[in-house]
């Protein structure tokens, strides 16, 4: 993957890769955890819906997170290279208590880009440009 926002529209990619993360299906009060699992195409083909859904790989040498969201019927897939991302960005990683994931805590990767701010008399500053799910602490 050579952008970080690769959009998948090969769903065999992923399949083979073992993952840690969670989905939420839309009938569901909390969402459904995963450990070192495969993706099931068959989450993302039938009623009821997957509301969202956050997968990081369970080798963390690889750093590949998958973010879903269904939006307006439309599964909208974004995956991020967490070891590999353009330069101008900076990451850290931030902890969350995942009350809505039965008490797993998760942590996410979150991006900045440094740019010039015109505001700022051109100063460079740093802008949050994305967030992805970094796997379960």
């Amino acid at each position: 993957m050579t952008n970080i926002f690769n959009t998948l529209t090969n769903y065999p990619q992923i399949l083979a890769v073992e993952y840690d993360g969670y989905y939420w299906l839309s009938d569901e009060q909390e969402p459904r955890i995963i450990r070192k699992g495969k993706i099931d195409p068959a989450w993302f083909k039938a009623l009821p819906f997957v509301i969202e859904a956050n997968f990081f790989t369970s080798d963390k040498n690889s750093g590949i997170s998958i973010q879903v969201r269904n939006i307006e019927g439309v599964y909208q897939v974004t995956v991020y290279d967490l070891k590999n991302f353009p330069e101008g960005y900076s990451i850290s990683y931030v902890p969350y208590i995942g009350h809505d994931l039965g008490g797993a805590n998760y942590r996410m990767a979150e991006a900045w880009q440094s740019v010039n701010d015109e505001l700022l008399e051109g100063m460079t500053t740093l802008l949050p440009a994305w967030s992805a799910f970094a796997g379960f602490i």
